[in-house]
């Protein structure tokens, strides 16, 4: 492909450069490549084939802007046109008929698929094409298993292929014995952009709405999300530290092991969302809807919580150290095993909490409402302002203080 060489830059509005990520992810690997080799990317910085395509496109994008993000897109931009692809999607894809028409099919062939390369890869295709009689069958992904190769074309040409390769009147493709193959499918509708390994730091997001979008491994770190919409997005492992998310929408949202250290999270919408494994570190979360979260295993060390809502919160392993929880309503929440040392528990609700194994050190329990609290195996230690009524409650419960000696057992009988 010979393509025009320049070095203008191409401006990009946020959501135009959102579309452009959404685009270039959604490309099958064969296409890929095709803009790789295009652009002339040495083959040192070159992903492998079993890359995701998020990687690719991100990988893509640095090497193209370098340090001076915003930049050089036009050469990719030359290159798009010439392979007839609209980067920001303003024809029909954009409202999903385009994925309507396309079927998968997978097929596993021995071999080795490091040992088959770029070349190798573009001759299988060119053989699968054939047997399919459709040039348009593209290869989406593979995957080093053998050589597991999905396709992606119309259910027509797979289903073509699909009838010799199962049939067995075609067992070798090139030589490579044609191991297994799964049912055509038709390819679902997205249910939101693709943006995942997206590279959005210090983005300027406000209230942009992408819900239900791939976010997975996303830098938006230092972004102004402030009033976006990200219900029902996958934002596992993503970086957000010292995001601005006040008044965001995240209800239903999938953030496990993500990055939200620093983050402004006040007054957004966290209901039902997933924190599984979250750093939420030092985060601004007041006045949050975190009802019914799961926050299981999070770092909350030093955050604010004050005037949340976690009313039924998975909170169990969570690390509270030094958190601001004052005025909070933890009303049966699964506090078991947490940290919450040196956390500010004023004027809290934890009635009917589960609070098994959890640790109290240093804590002022004063005003604390843990009436009916699951309190079997609770470490408390140095709270001065629990009388010594207090202290035989809770141990009747179950608690254990350890700066006061356990219960004689024997002390009844004599000994």
């Amino acid at each position: 492909m010979t393509v025009a060489k320049f070095n203008e830059k191409v401006s990009l509005s946020w959501p135009e450069r959102l579309r452009m990520i959404d685009t270039l992810n959604r490309l099958p690997l064969t296409q890929q490549l095709i803009i790789e080799a295009a652009l002339g990317f040495p083959s040192e910085i070159r992903l492998d084939l079993e890359a995701q395509p998020g990687l690719r496109t991100s990988v893509l994008i640095g090497c193209l802007e370098g340090a001076s993000w915003p930049g050089h897109l036009g050469p990719l931009f030359d290159v798009l046109t010439e392979m007839e692809i609209d980067p920001l999607h303003r024809s029909a894809s954009a409202d999903g008929s385009k994925w309507q028409h396309l079927s998968t099919f997978k097929v596993r062939l021995e071999g080795d698929l490091n040992q088959l390369g770029i070349d190798g890869l573009r001759a299988l295709l060119a053989e699968l094409q054939k047997l399919a009689q459709d040039p348009s069958v593209e290869v989406k992904g593979v995957r080093a298993e053998s050589i597991e190769v999905e396709l992606q074309g119309s259910a027509e040409a797979l289903e073509r292929l699909r009838s010799l390769l199962g049939s067995g009147e075609v067992t070798q493709i090139l030589g490579l014995r044609v191991e297994d193959t799964t049912p055509v499918e038709q390819m679902g509708v997205p249910k939101g952009l693709d943006l995942s390994w997206a590279n959005l730091c210090g983005a300027d997001l406000t209230e942009v709405s992408l819900s239900w979008a791939d976010l997975r491994k996303a830098n938006l770190s230092r972004a102004n999300l402030r009033r976006a919409n990200f219900s029902g997005a996958n934002l596992g492992m993503a970086d957000l530290s010292g995001a601005n998310l006040r008044r965001a929408n995240l209800s239903v949202a999938t953030l496990l092991g993500a990055n939200l250290s620093v983050a402004n999270l006040r007054e957004a919408d966290l209901s039902m969302a997933n924190f599984r494994g979250a750093n939420l570190s030092v985060a601004n979360l007041r006045e949050a809807d975190l009802s019914m979260a799961n926050l299981c295993r999070t770092n909350l060390s030093g955050a604010d919580l004050s005037g949340v809502d976690l009313y039924r919160a998975n909170l169990s392993g969570a690390d509270l150290n030094v958190a601001n929880l004052s005025g909070v309503n933890l009303r049966r929440a699964n506090l078991s095993g947490a940290n919450l040392s040196g956390a500010n528990l004023s004027r809290t609700d934890l009635g009917r909490a589960n609070l098994n194994g959890a640790t109290f050190r240093g804590v002022n329990l004063r005003g604390v409402n843990l009436r009916k609290a699951n309190l079997i195996g609770a470490v408390f230690w140095d709270n001065s302002d629990l009388t010594e009524l207090d202290k035989t409650d809770f141990q009747r419960r179950g608690a254990i203080f350890q700066d006061i000696p356990a219960p004689d057992m024997f002390s009844s009988f004599g000994h």
